[in-house]
């Protein structure tokens, strides 16, 4: 099934998820750690205008071991540099990127990943003994 590539606006989320290891390396289990947002190729996120933050968890190969985030779109695009493009991929209509994080310093991306971790709030939390 191919999907058309829409525009996301300002106001809708991205969900993303979290994987319990980064959760354990970082030690604080209250905040998001910065690595959620690691730019592999672009950061993976699903749409919630097709996607439930549920729904972005059961796509984990083990669902039990992940959280999920949410950002608002209008925060990631008030970075200079990063952008929001919906990437729909075969069974998965949300799928989303966010883009631009690479063209920064290895310095700056580090900060960058902490603000846009400290805007993004927990929507799921997974137990950590699962």
């Amino acid at each position: 099934m191919n999907c058309p590539i829409e525009i996301i606006l300002d106001k809708d989320f991205l969900y993303r998820r979290v994987h319990n290891n980064l959760l354990l390396i970082s030690r604080n289990f209250d905040e998001i750690p910065p690595y959620a947002f690691k730019d592999n190729n672009g950061i993976s996120t699903e749409w919630n205008k097709y996607s439930t933050p549920e729904e972005t968890r059961q796509r984990a190969l083990d669902p039990k071991k992940n959280s999920v985030i949410n950002i608002k779109v209008e925060i990631v695009r008030q970075f200079q540099n990063l952008s929001v493009n919906h990437a729909p991929i075969p069974l998965n209509r949300a799928h989303s990127n966010i883009n631009g994080l690479k063209t920064y310093k290895n310095e700056d991306q580090t900060d960058i990943r902490k603000r846009l971790s400290r805007a993004a709030e927990w929507i799921i939390k997974a137990s950590l003994t699962t």
